[in-house]
């Protein structure tokens, strides 16, 4: 079973929405005081393939999959996408380590690309269509987001089956997230 590469950005979505946010001003924890900056926390009971790491002010979400090659169909080469996740307002702290070098993505993310219609299907379903900024193009089932794009309130990117997305587009919208 392979994992999309969409279910990462599922799941920065999904844990910059269930309550992932900075501590109050007035309540910043103490020097050297461990304090975990996420009010909730994402348990994974049943997935293989994805993994979500609390350290502190940060968490690091892990995807697995078997990575199955077009020119070599029976081969599936084993991938691994690692992400730091820190939440919007706290500092990002050195990353040493194993996390020298990795992509960080601030949470709860606050505007969103989408090249594919399921993804802004998914963003609807949990409420946070209006974290849209770009979109594929027109081509949607969901008639208010097809509204907004015709309005040019949301930019075209272009699908991901046709090839990599609009970067003009997309610099122009500054998404948190594609």
């Amino acid at each position: 079973m392979t994992v999309p590469h969409r279910a990462i950005a599922l799941a920065l979505a999904l844990l910059g929405t269930s309550g992932c946010a900075p501590a109050p001003a007035d309540t910043a924890p103490a020097r050297g005081e461990d304090v975990a900056a996420f009010q909730s926390r994402i348990e994974v009971t049943h997935a293989r393939q994805f993994s979500v790491e609390y350290r502190g002010d940060i968490a690091v979400l892990r995807v697995s999959a078997p990575l199955i090659s077009w020119s070599r169909p029976g081969d599936a080469e084993p991938r691994t996408e690692t992400i730091v996740v820190v939440p919007r307002g706290r500092e990002v702290p050195p990353l040493t380590g194993d996390l020298t070098g990795l992509p960080v993505v601030r949470v709860p993310a606050e505007r969103v690309a989408t090249t594919a219609e399921v993804d802004d299907a998914i963003l609807t379903a949990i409420g946070a269509a209006d974290r849209l900024v770009a979109v594929g193009g027109v081509t949607t089932y969901d008639d208010a987001i097809r509204a907004r794009v015709e309005r040019g309130a949301l930019g075209q990117i272009g699908f991901t089956w046709h090839g990599p997305p609009n970067l003009e587009v997309l610099v122009s919208r500054r998404p948190d997230l594609l």
